[in-house]
């Protein structure tokens, strides 16, 4: 398998820094952004209620069903 440096030609170490150093720009710059768009735990609340409500409303209407069932029986 043939070195890193053979894959790319007449590139010094300097070069190599200055790319480095400019993706992890990049990838500090990306982070920075996806901090922005993330809800905060109080506006993800209301979310959170609406869906554990209709998740407990569905949940007690099944075992409601099959405890009619095995009443009915």
């Amino acid at each position: 398998m043939p070195e890193p440096r053979d894959l790319v030609e007449y590139q010094s170490d300097h070069d190599l820094l200055i790319r480095v150093d400019q993706k992890v720009t990049d990838l500090v710059a990306k982070f920075e952004a996806r901090d922005k768009v993330y809800v905060t735990q109080s506006e993800f609340w209301p979310v959170k209620v609406l869906v554990y409500g209709c998740t407990g409303m569905m949940l007690t209407s099944v075992i409601g069903a099959l405890l009619y069932l095995i009443i009915r029986h």
